[in-house]
């Protein structure tokens, strides 16, 4: 029987004797059993010290893959022009009653907007009536008709309502009201002399959303004249005239959205620029990814300790195109001034983004050392040196069917080898 434990808590079999050596044991057939099973097992004790090697290099390989997959990503979104995280935009407006936003990838520039007039919806509005009057109209018989464009509608009223004018406005209104998917509403206003009229308001915007109010009813109202149009909203950019249905202007290849607030009697200034806010994320996404890799890589030793040098010395030498942007590098990690590096975007975005996607810049140059030291076989970057097997020690007790094999303590424990 054979016991054994190695380092790595694995259970395996040792044996290694010495020929000369098995000429003490006190039976032949006991040397000859003894020197054909210790061939088997000293296979068995190198395919176990193999196997922790393999272990061991396995999960180290598995590591330096992920950290270093992660750098060669993170350079990758940094050194393309083209990099979704160049795409956000800072878009600006001079005026408070204008409001705007821009979409990513948006042509960037300074623009002067000029606002000639507001979307608006159609509301008619009738002649003063005093409320308590009795009414002179005739609701049990006249009619009030809407329409906009092709969907005319004749007003359903409560015939009942024919008492003062305040009732016949009322009942009208709710009329109208009752109306389902008509586009137009109704109220009844109180003026400031205490009269009242009836208003309907078209509920959208736009040329489109004008309506007419026909009829006897409506006649006598003094209804069939708009007191404010609908109409389109209207503005030039840099000379170029937009106008919507709404008050949102779609400009720009319709990328950037201007959504007008208020009139505005002066021009409108609007900058559209490059957001340095993808790019800081990313860049912080990279010095993380570097700083782990290098900790890592630099910890194991052995060949990987030589990708750690070559990622330093490749940054020592490219590190200078970012100073502007507040990147430095000491001590194995690299550090960034998130301040310093939104600033430089604000400044000039164009030569912030040049500087980090150069060829021979920081991240580029980084991202091929990265993708080479990939590419790299495991043996050579493994951190374990190629030692010997470890040896064995045993004795021989006389008179006993024992030999006893005492591993070196670096692995483990006594084996018992019954002969």
């Amino acid at each position: 029987m054979v016991q054994g434990v190695n380092a790595y808590n694995n259970p395996y079999v040792l044996f290694n004797f010495n020929k000369a050596d098995l000429k003490r044991v006190n039976s032949p057939a006991r040397a000859a059993t003894a020197l054909l099973f210790g061939s088997s097992v000293s296979k068995a004790y190198a395919k176990s010290i193999n196997y922790d090697r393999l272990n061991t290099t396995s999960s180290f390989y598995s590591e330096y893959r992920s950290s270093l997959n992660e750098l060669s990503q993170a350079a990758d979104q940094l050194d393309q022009k083209d990099s979704v995280i160049y795409e956000e935009r800072t878009i600006s407006s001079s005026s408070e009653g204008v409001t705007v936003s821009a979409e990513p990838g948006s042509p960037t520039g300074n623009h002067t907007l000029t606002v000639d007039q507001l979307a608006t919806q159609q509301e008619n509005v009738s002649r003063r009536l005093q409320p308590e009057d009795a009414t002179s109209l005739d609701i049990s018989r006249d009619s009030i008709d809407i329409a906009i464009g092709t969907d005319v509608r004749s007003i359903a009223i409560d015939r009942s309502a024919n008492q003062s004018n305040g009732e016949v406005l009322a009942a009208i209104a709710e009329g109208i009201n009752a109306e389902a998917d008509f586009n137009v509403s109704a109220n009844v206003v109180t003026n400031e002399d205490g009269s009242q009229s009836l208003a309907i308001q078209g509920t959208q915007t736009g040329a489109q959303a004008a309506f007419t109010v026909s009829g006897e009813l409506a006649d006598g109202l003094e209804l069939n004249n708009p007191t404010q149009f609908a109409r389109n909203a209207r503005g030039s950019l840099d000379g170029v005239v937009y106008t919507s249905s709404s008050n949102t202007l779609r400009v720009l290849e319709a990328q950037v959205s201007i959504q007008l607030e208020a009139p505005q009697a002066e021009p409108v200034y609007i900058e559209n620029k490059i957001s340095g806010r993808g790019a800081i994320s990313a860049f912080k996404q990279f010095v993380n990814s570097f700083n782990r890799a290098v900790a890592f890589l630099q910890q194991s030793g052995g060949g990987a300790q030589l990708v750690a040098d070559q990622l330093t010395t490749t940054t020592e030498r490219n590190i200078e195109s970012l100073e502007p942007l507040g990147v430095t590098f000491s001590e194995g990690s690299i550090q960034v001034d998130e301040a310093r590096f939104q600033a430089a975007f604000d400044e000039n975005p164009d030569q912030a983004i040049e500087s980090l996607t150069t060829f021979n810049g920081l991240t580029a140059s980084v991202g091929r050392r990265t993708e080479q030291a990939l590419r790299t076989p495991a043996a050579a970057v493994s951190p374990q040196e190629n030692e010997p097997l470890p040896a064995l020690k045993y004795n021989y007790q006389r008179n006993s069917n024992t030999v006893l094999l005492n591993q070196l303590t670096t692995q483990g424990s006594i084996i018992d080898v019954l002969l």
